[in-house]
């Protein structure tokens, strides 16, 4: 059957109405619709539009969830003048090609009471819709797992014994029949396979949701990102949990960071005498650093240093961390001189480098100490001592 035009001498007015005439005007008729339908076909096996006049409502009753597919309002069934339709893909898993299903009545499926589909109790749990094909006759399916529209599946008859989330439960046991999923529910039970009324429904493609599923990087039906290695993230989270214990853990790094004292300091005099009196040490310069987390601590201080008085007459200089003096390796006392625990300067070479270094360890790890470059007058509390110009103390945590 074709499209026939119509020609002006079959319409003439004045002229009688010729059954020919409308037998080529429903015939006509016929061809559109013909392409019409020819036409949705193609745009489904083009576009991968799903469904028309579609929608699906859920009621519950002695703790069994019935599902019943309805048109597009929620709430009236399909007939045949006004049917909700769904393409699905052929039966042929070697063929591209989709067919267009119309559900004419309303079709359900009942989880009855016991049947987990491997559920959890207390847990929110998502579950699939389906409607299969049976050689172009609609059924409904449901599963806790996520089959996209290119699955040929082979069901099991739902019973209170349905406990599995992989398998896919209809009224009738199905063997390689095409599937599409047509939306999902979720519903928390305090006892799983006690059902109660879903706290949210949603009717349309999740074909989406594949593309999800394959991201998230965990299998179908999961309903979180299982097992970590490290402990920032806690196991068996979801995605916004887990991205909430990345950021609140960059946040607390970043503060303490940008709290944590300088693990280096430095002190000096670089112009002019610090001569001081006393024969009791005095701080000369001082610096804080804090430790990492081998709890070390080098010091390194270096200058001139001066002693004055009678022939014979000394000053002795040392560094130390807190009050503790005495260093992992022995301070390097002047220049050219051996390793030694204290620089004694006579009053006859009144004027002298030195180079002080030692290190401190087993000291408390992230912690912040004071260090200090001291000296003393042996022998007088009146003549002068210190540093003569450019005394510098470094500090280096580790």
């Amino acid at each position: 059957m074709s499209f026939t035009a119509i020609t002006s001498t079959e319409i003439e007015a004045g002229k009688p109405v010729k059954e020919s005439l409308f037998t080529k005007v429903k015939d006509n008729f016929d061809d559109h619709e013909s392409r019409i339908t020819a036409n949705a076909v193609s745009l489904e096996n083009k576009y991968g539009s799903s469904f028309f006049n579609l929608g699906a409502s859920y009621s519950v009753a002695s703790d069994a969830l019935t599902i019943t597919i309805k048109q597009q309002d929620g709430s009236t069934d399909p007939t045949a003048g006004s049917p909700a339709r769904v393409a699905i893909r052929s039966a042929t898993a070697t063929s591209a090609t989709y067919s267009i299903v119309d559900i004419e009545s309303g079709i359900n499926i009942i989880i009855p009471k016991g049947a987990t589909l491997g559920g959890t109790n207390a847990v929110l749990e998502r579950y699939y819709l389906y409607v299969l094909s049976n050689s172009g006759t609609p059924e409904v399916a449901v599963s806790g797992t996520l089959y996209d529209d290119s699955y040929i599946v082979t069901t099991v008859a739902i019973s209170a014994a349905s406990d599995t989330r992989t398998t896919v439960y209809s009224n009738s046991a199905r063997t390689n029949l095409p599937i599409r999923p047509i939306g999902f529910f979720e519903v928390t039970t305090s006892t799983s396979g006690d059902w109660v009324a879903p706290s949210k429904v949603f009717t349309g493609s999740p074909e989406q949701i594949t593309d999800l599923v394959e991201l998230s990087g965990v299998s179908r039906g999961s309903v979180d990102l299982g097992t970590f290695t490290g402990s920032t993230i806690s196991d068996n989270t979801t995605i916004k949990g887990a991205l909430q214990e990345i950021e609140t853990q960059v946040d607390t790094n970043v503060s303490a960071i940008a709290a944590q004292p300088s693990n280096v300091g430095i002190a000096g005099n670089a112009s002019g005498d610090d001569t001081r009196t006393g024969t009791s040490y005095e701080t000369m310069l001082s610096c804080t650093v804090t430790t990492g987390a081998s709890g070390a601590i080098l010091l390194n201080s270096y200058g001139v240093m001066r002693v004055e008085g009678t022939s014979g007459y000394t000053g002795t200089m040392r560094i130390k961390v807190g009050s503790d003096t005495s260093a992992n390796v022995a301070p390097r006392l002047g220049v050219g001189s051996v390793l030694a625990t204290s620089k004694t300067l006579d009053q006859a070479d009144s004027l002298e480098a030195f180079n002080l270094r030692g290190i401190w360890t087993g000291l408390a790890a992230y912690t912040t100490y004071t260090c200090y470059l001291e000296m003393k007058h042996d022998n007088s509390a009146v003549d002068l001592w210190g540093i003569q110009s450019g005394g510098v103390l470094e500090a280096f945590g580790s």
